[in-house]
């Protein structure tokens, strides 16, 4: 008899090592899908933590700029009400010295009235006497009278200076910009803030000025400085 050896082989697709193949491969291709979720997971969380910090940080500067702006606001409406207050006193002072009043009821009634001013602590008015520049009035720091005779020189003294270039001056920031003005700082009035200051002429035309003192810087504006005016011209017509 004639035999003839056959040998039937699986097909192809059920090959153990096509079969084991494959295993790996979709193991490989899960494994990969698995990582690319995860980070396209972790990407989108942190995508969405950074929106949620940028409207954090939104949301806290306009709380910021809101509360910057009421407190200017609220300053502002501290500062108006300061200044018209200041208008008031000052034309209240005008209506109480009264012509021929002595010199002592002046100086009583400028003190009773200018230091009413919320913000305003101290005055003075400061007169030319040969070298000397002998100063009167009241500072609220101190709680006492001013009374002062310092060399007369427009160089180191805000009230000379004043009296020499016959000039009012506005002077938000005693610190800083007593440099417009002078070469070394009045140490005199360091203890303010900021100032305003009128010339005016008393009796035998003899040199003198006006100040007034606030221990905020800019507290004054164009404002009072112009009714500090008008009080330092009533005061020459009748002193």
């Amino acid at each position: 008899p004639l035999e003839i050896p056959i040998e039937v082989l699986p097909p192809w697709y059920k090959r153990s090592a096509l079969l084991l193949a494959l295993a790996v491969i979709g193991a490989l291709l899960l494994i990969l899908l698995a990582v690319w979720a995860r980070k396209r997971y972790r990407e989108k969380i942190r995508v969405l933590h950074q929106e949620l910090e940028d409207k954090r940080e939104t949301a806290f500067r306009q709380e910021t700029d809101i509360a910057i702006m009421q407190e200017n606001l609220d300053q502002v409406r501290a500062e108006s009400r300061a200044n018209i207050l200041t208008l008031e006193l000052l034309m209240r002072i005008i209506s109480v010295i009264t012509p021929g009043m002595k010199w002592d009821l002046v100086m009583e009634n400028l003190t009773l009235y200018l230091l009413r001013t919320p913000g305003v602590v101290a005055f003075e008015i400061a007169r030319k006497k040969g070298d000397k520049l002998e100063i009167e009035g009241f500072s609220e720091l101190t709680r006492s009278f001013i009374s002062a005779r310092v060399p007369y020189d427009p160089e180191d003294c805000l009230a000379c200076y004043c009296q020499v270039n016959n000039k009012p001056l506005h002077v938000a920031n005693l610190a800083i910009d007593h440099k417009k003005y002078l070469l070394e700082r009045d140490s005199r009035i360091e203890v303010y803030q900021s100032a305003i200051g009128v010339p005016l002429y008393l009796e035998h035309s003899q040199k003198a000025s006006l100040f007034l003192f606030s221990d905020r810087k800019g507290f004054f504006d164009t404002r009072s400085l112009k009714a500090l005016g008008v009080v330092a011209a009533y005061i020459e017509q009748i002193v």
